[in-house]
Parts: structure tokens; sequence; C-alpha cells
């Protein structure tokens, strides 16, 4: 398997983690799984791109590249939000309701990532 399915399947795997660390209360554990989804759907593409993603700022670096070629400012505001989970979890101020909300924003983004991806491939 190469990095690039590694980081693809680490994204599905910390999008059902996140839900269970939700629900059992462990709040900063589910912000930083859901950065964990962001910053692994970011690392997959710019392997794919022979890009390097060893990183935040260059993890900052390629959304911003992508969010120019895209016409897109969408992915940095959500990223910026998955960045935002990543920080909670060291300062811990963020409520329950802030986290579901950030959830549906980071969704979308490993999603549309996803969907450049299978864009690229063909």
């Amino acid at each position: 398997m190469g990095k690039v399915e590694v980081y693809l399947k680490g994204i599905d795997e910390l999008l059902e983690d996140w839900e269970e660390a939700f629900e059992t209360g462990k709040l900063r554990q589910a912000g930083e799984k859901l950065w964990g989804a962001a910053s692994q759907a970011v690392k997959a593409l710019a392997e794919s791109r022979g890009w390097q993603h060893d990183g935040h700022a260059l993890l900052f670096e390629t959304v911003r590249r992508v969010a120019k070629e895209r016409n897109d400012e969408q992915l940095r505001y959500q990223f910026g939000l998955a960045n935002v989970l990543h920080i909670n979890f060291y300062e811990n101020w963020l409520e329950g309701e802030d986290i579901t909300s950030y959830a549906l924003q980071i969704e979308e983004f490993v999603n549309k990532i996803k969907r450049i991806m299978d864009e690229e491939m063909k």
C-alpha cells in the first residue's frame, strides 16, 4: 500500500472515530480526530502531486495552492476550522456545539479533496 492509500484509509478511520469520541464526551479528542482527517486529506493530495507535506506550514501551503487553482476559498476557511480544532486539543475551550458545527465543514472539506483526487486519477 502506497502513502496516498495509507492517508486515505486514515481519513475514513478518523472520521468514524471522532463521532465515538464525541458521544463519550471526549471533546478534545473528537476535535483532534477531525483535524487528523483534514490533515490526512491534504497529505494524500500533496503526496499524489509530489509536493512536500511534512509540517503544518506545508499543509497550509498545499491548501492555499489548491484553493487558488480551484477558485475555492472555502477550502482555506474549512482547513482553518480544522486547525482551530487542533488548537483546541491543547487549549480545551470549544464546546460540543462548536465541534459538531465545525465537523460538517471538515467532512465537506475532506469530500472536496477526495473529489479533486478522483478527478486527477481519471
